[in-house]
């Protein structure tokens, strides 16, 4: 050792831990990205993965400060625009750079297990989370999940290190953590309350004013992050948006009459992210009479909100208790994607998911908050972050994705659990043990209700997929996608009627004929069924049926295009006098629609009434004058 300089401190007993569980969930997860390389799941971006690439492209094409108050959380989308600054406007680099940032989200969570229970729990706690196979779908998944896990990750290691050595400067790191976190969840406010509420209980025997110290140093950092976004919607809109103005949307869809827990779009058919804004703003200002302003529109659907709930407080508060048990459920609630379509496309995923769900995480936290409950006082935290958050979730609508931050804390008391019960076994504490395994049973049974049927889990995905593929021109596939649909959720209207629609794309006319026959079976008020199944049937030489069926689709469908159709079928069938009157009733609805247009000078041309015709073709010139087709009839009227 050279003379006058200090020893070098020993090296922590505890990287090598921490660095296994790095390395382990890293490779868990790139082996999952593995598999999926390739498969349809990867490929194509969906729901709100096609959003926020949408995004952030445009923050690369068109500036970082945007165009309008935020409606949804701008984290996510702004960090991937920045990966694409860097490495391009890559979806498989934001996969992997998620890959890194959930192993380092396992190793955060081994450090916070360390620190409340010791290094066998906190071990335990970064392998649990390593192999979770939810945690590893969200990792590889285009969504804000994973960033959510590392940063809660963070303030609960920073608030496990602060209870044996409390600090301004420590506790301002935890509330800077849950601060970014109000960018990606906004409902994050009440774990920030939380978490001030914890520090000013648990040090009791400290000065109320050093505890206030600490409490605001946390809610001081949380705010920052939030300042400069307030700022810009402020520079934006011209008013206080600290954040989103979706609070009013999302609370009506969670608790307005017919809600059932999960996402009901505000327009029947329209559960696009894409669209939800447009929505949302535009019903409002139809409703009202004049233009809003965002906090308008959120304000009119929050009350919009609270005058439901009031109109029928019991449906509601049945509503809260089912929203309430899908919290803790052990199904994935997935939206446009969900993780059993994922665990099938990569077995190293699906099949661990088989034994390790959310049901089994809960047990195991249950029998870990019995083991640990005389610990209460300094563990207080994590189930003050469990209820803020599971109860912030059940004000709104429960995806799998929302409760996703429920994870971290019920990890570590299941790691808890499992360090502290060989200890409690061997003192043979029959009680505590019988009152532990008692709580895991009923945490299992609770989880294990069948709340939503299988089915509905899984085929959303397939259909999205089946749409990705159709798109793609690459049918065959796409409709062996429809078929894994309507295989796990046979009543799938979408999906019925995209099938045989799919049909008639591939030239299979027979066997679409049959799928829009049982389609409407299913579904008799389907009117664009019934006329694309008219379409087929003329194409097929069999227009009179096509025009009884298209008659039927009037009653439903008083469209300009509906008479229009009919009036083509008639004219097919040879009943010209009913394809004019048809017409004509759709250029009553819209005299300048050109294929109503056309289809007349048509028909009267056949007719034998050229003078009328010539009039037809050249109103349809006025509405498209560059039409070949009807120049080309006018011409061979021999009409000017």
């Amino acid at each position: 050792m050279t003379p006058g300089l200090p020893s070098p401190s020993p090296p922590s007993p505890w990287r090598a831990p921490l660095a296994t569980v790095f390395a382990v969930a890293l490779v868990v997860r790139a082996a999952v990205l593995w598999q999926l390389a390739g498969s349809p799941v990867t490929r194509f971006l969906i729901g709100d993965a096609a959003t926020y690439d949408a995004w952030a492209r445009d923050l690369l094409a068109n500036g970082w400060l945007g165009r309008e108050v935020f409606y949804q959380s701008p984290l996510y989308p702004y960090l991937m625009g920045a990966l694409y600054a860097v490495a391009g406007p890559s979806p498989m680099a934001v996969r992997v750079v998620q890959v890194v940032l959930g192993a380092g989200s396992c190793a955060l969570i081994a450090r916070a297990g360390r620190d409340l229970f010791g290094p066998a729990a906190g071990l335990a706690a970064g392998l649990l989370l390593a192999f979770y196979p939810p945690a590893v779908y969200f990792d590889v998944l285009i969504q804000k999940s994973s960033v959510d896990a590392f940063l809660l990750c963070l303030a609960l290691a920073g608030l496990a290190r602060g209870l044996e050595r409390p600090s301004p400067a420590r506790f301002a790191g935890v509330g800077l953590a849950l601060g970014v976190l109000l960018l990606s969840r906004e409902n994050a406010l009440l774990v920030v309350l939380a978490a001030v509420l914890f520090l000013l209980l648990h040090f009791r025997e400290e000065p109320l004013r050093r505890r206030a110290g600490w409490g605001g140093a946390l809610a001081l950092a949380a705010a920052l992050p939030v300042l400069p976004v307030a700022a810009r919607n402020a520079y934006l809109g011209g008013e206080l948006v600290p954040t989103t103005y979706a609070f009013g949307p999302s609370l009506f869809i969670g608790n307005a009459r017919g809600a059932d827990g999960m996402y009901v779009a505000l327009r029947p058919d329209r559960g696009d992210a894409r669209y939800e804004r447009q929505d949302a703003t535009e019903l409002a200002e139809a409703a009202v009479g004049h233009a809003l302003r965002p906090t308008e529109v959120s304000r009119y659907w929050a009350r919009r909100a609270m005058e439901e709930i009031g109109a029928d407080p019991g449906r509601w508060l049945r509503l809260v208790w089912r929203k309430w048990l899908l919290v803790w459920n052990g199904a994935e609630l997935g939206d446009a994607e969900d993780v059993y379509t994922y665990g099938e496309e990569a077995p190293l995923l699906g099949l661990p998911l088989r034994v390790f769900g959310f049901g089994t995480l809960l047990a195991l936290a249950a029998l870990g908050a019995v083991l640990t409950a005389a610990e209460w006082r300094r563990l207080g935290f994590l189930h003050l972050t469990l209820a803020a958050y599971a109860v912030s979730v059940t004000i709104f609508f429960v995806f799998a994705r929302y409760r996703y931050p429920l994870v971290p804390p019920l990890v570590l008391l299941a790691a808890g659990g499992l360090a502290r019960l060989p200890e409690v076994a061997a003192e043979r504490r029959r009680r505590l043990l019988a009152a532990g395994g008692a709580a895991a049973i009923a945490a299992a049974a609770v989880s294990s209700l069948t709340l939503v049927a299988p089915g509905e889990l899984r085929a959303p995905s397939r259909y999205n997929l089946g749409n990705h593929l159709a798109a793609a021109g690459e049918l065959p596939a796409a409709l062996a996608q429809y078929d894994r649909a309507l295989a796990e959720k046979p009543d799938y209207r979408a999906a019925s009627f995209n099938r045989a629609g799919l049909l008639a794309r591939l030239g299979r006319r027979d066997e679409a004929v049959l799928a829009y026959r049982r389609h409407l079976g299913a579904f008799p008020d389907d009117a664009a069924s019934q006329t694309n199944l008219a379409a087929l049937l003329v194409e097929s030489g069999r227009p009179a049926e096509g025009a009884a069926l298209l008659r039927q689709a009037l009653a439903a469908d008083d469209s300009p295009r509906a008479w229009f159709n009919y009036g083509f079928a008639t004219a097919a069938a040879g009943d010209r006098d009913e394809a004019r009157r048809a017409l004509l009733e759709a250029l009553r609805r819209d005299p300048r629609f050109f294929p109503a247009l056309y289809q007349l000078g048509r028909v009267l041309e056949a007719s034998g009434q050229r003078a009328e015709a010539a009039q037809a073709y050249r109103a349809a010139l006025e509405v498209q004058p560059g039409s070949p087709e009807a120049a080309a009839a006018l011409r061979a009227l021999g009409a000017p």
